[in-house]
């Protein structure tokens, strides 16, 4: 991961990741804390320590290792939120089951100089995904439950090349949460098929004919199913202020709508991540959930 001198490109993609990885619904991880029996605090400052080895883009044939420190801000308002789910969205309840709200989600930049398949074709720059989300609690039992999950996001790429659109999202999902799982810690399984614009197929998997090659010839991408993602998520609190996060993300690519492409070069990607996160203040007040 690098870190070139515009505050832009360093600051917009550690705050985004922060709010997506320490959320609560987050892919990868399960980051809450249930070890006050007054529930969680409606506020908190902290500092986190996250990792991980990713793949460059979806279907890519490398991965890196990536980390940095980064300091988070969360708030628990009955509508009103920050950093727990994204990073401000309003949450509206339709009804006991029913929930209205703003998805998140991003990925980190790849130099295109350091990818074999990439080189020579411009750099993709950070993603930012923001968009409206309907969330349906199908199940809850205690400490478990099911959830489904329909967001649908607008694409932002953020880099060297400025601000750009880069299409739209649909990413349905179905996760189960267990929150007293092997002495408290809580474990977030989840699973669903990820759809995408034109334009975000581009982005990854187009070769313009003056970027093409002997095995990279050119090849215009086509909208439609993008893969699926299997994430698996683990959390344990070290102490009333400290908690321990971990996860693995499945990318499964067969039968992709561009299959075709010489850049969707595997059919199965694995990512890992890890941290630690640190409430360094937080409120005497108790958030109502």
């Amino acid at each position: 991961m690098r870190f070139p001198p515009p505050l832009l490109r360093l600051v917009v993609p550690l705050g985004a990741l922060a709010s997506v990885a320490l959320a609560q619904e987050s892919s990868l991880t399960a980051v809450t804390r249930h070890s006050d029996p007054r529930g969680r605090p409606l506020w908190e400052v902290g500092l986190a320590g996250i990792g991980g080895y990713v793949a460059d883009y979806p279907g890519a044939s490398q991965s890196r290792f990536r980390g940095f420190p980064v300091p988070y801000f969360i708030y628990r308002g009955k509508v009103w939120r920050a950093g727990d789910g994204g990073i401000v969205r309003g949450r509206f309840q339709i009804n006991d089951r029913l929930e209205f709200d703003l998805s998140f989600s991003g990925s980190l930049n790849a130099e295109s100089d350091k990818n074999t398949l990439r080189r020579g074709l411009p750099d993709l720059d950070f993603l930012a995904e923001i968009g409206p989300q309907l969330t349906w609690r199908a199940w809850e039992e205690k400490e478990r439950s099911v959830t489904v999950n329909l967001p649908l996001r607008a694409a932002v790429s953020i880099g060297g090349g400025g601000v750009g659109s880069q299409g739209f999202v649909l990413n349905p999902r179905l996760t189960y949460r267990e929150r007293a799982f092997i002495g408290g810690t809580t474990l977030s399984l989840s699973f669903g098929p990820v759809f995408a614009t034109e334009r975000l197929m581009d982005y990854f998997y187009e070769v313009r004919p003056q970027y093409a090659l002997p095995g990279r010839p050119a090849y215009n991408a086509e909208s439609g199913y993008l893969g699926t993602e299997v994430a698996l998520g683990v959390s344990r609190v070290l102490s009333p202020r400290v908690r321990l996060f971990t996860g693995a993300q499945l990318g499964v690519f067969s039968g992709a709508t561009n299959r075709g492409s010489a850049l969707l070069a595997r059919e199965i990607n694995w990512n890992f991540a890890f941290g630690l996160a640190w409430a360094i203040w937080e409120s005497d007040r108790r958030a109502k959930e």
